[in-house]
């Protein structure tokens, strides 16, 4: 089982717990789930289409990772010469994989089965309208955070990061991206800065979705989600996504990722 807070964002996010925050009318995330499997399970090993044959620090990190050996001294793979000057206190660390898919209200059309000589009709609102969902998932656990937001700036992701680093107060975090322009533009780099003894980014090369763990979720939630699917309104579609991510288990998230699972006595026997 896993443990889930779901907070609907109107100016003020409240969550299951009884938690809340406010939130500024520019800056409001519209859903909150944060995904957390309590028995952690480390992979037993990993497939073909796994990371170890990624040629990239995020694959590195990952391999440590999978083998619970993760810590922050580890910053060296991912920047060696400012791991030198800047030195952070050595902690656990964990490896994220973050990505923003967008979330259309006209549904996305595939293949589909229907009978001979019938044809299946999608409604669709005409208009279309857009919010953003950005995820993080931990590899190799499963456990992640994912939030809809009405825009995918450099602020979104600075308050996506700031939640990420909230739900593991003690912890280092590897966030392995892509080079998106919300992700390099110089009005992040302060808050990068700031925060460079809890976090550090890891880019990935150009044009290398295969190489972004979270990308096979995106495309399985589209596939059980949305894809020949019509929503009465963008708000349902939202709850919906959220809803399915929380009811997602923590072996399907380990199975997207390609790596199986281990269960504790095994773990504790390796």
């Amino acid at each position: 089982m896993s443990d889930v807070d779901v907070g609907v964002a109107g100016p003020v996010c409240q969550g299951v717990s009884g938690s809340s925050r406010l939130l500024s009318d520019d800056l409001c995330c519209d859903e909150t789930v944060q995904v957390s499997h309590r028995s952690e399970q480390a992979a037993g090993g990993l497939s073909r289409s796994g990371v170890s044959g990624q040629a990239s620090a995020g694959g590195e990190l990952a391999v440590f990772a999978s083998t619970g050996q993760l810590t922050s001294a580890q910053r060296s793979l991912v920047v060696p010469t400012l791991a030198e000057v800047i030195r952070v206190s050595q902690c656990r660390a964990r490896v994220f994989f973050f990505d923003t898919t967008d979330i259309h209200w006209c549904p996305d059309i595939g293949r589909i089965y229907q009978l001979p000589r019938g044809q299946v009709k999608i409604n669709s609102p005409g208009t279309d309208k857009v919010r953003y969902l950005l995820g993080s998932v931990e590899y190799p656990s499963g456990e992640g955070l994912y939030e809809v937001y009405d825009h995918k700036r450099h602020q979104e992701v600075r308050q996506h990061l700031t939640h990420l680093m909230a739900m593991y107060p003690n912890d280092y975090c590897f966030v392995v991206w892509d080079s998106a322009s919300s992700h390099t533009t110089p009005m992040l780099w302060p808050f990068l800065w700031e925060h460079q003894d809890r976090l550090t980014t890891v880019p990935l090369p150009t044009y290398s979705p295969h190489l972004n763990l979270i990308e096979r979720l995106w495309r399985f939630m589209r596939g059980q989600m949305t894809r020949n699917h019509f929503y009465e309104s963008l708000q349902e579609l939202c709850e919906a996504l959220t809803c399915w991510l929380e009811c997602l288990p923590p072996e399907r998230f380990q199975s997207l990722m390609g790596i199986q699972a281990q269960t504790q006595a095994e773990c504790s026997a390796a």
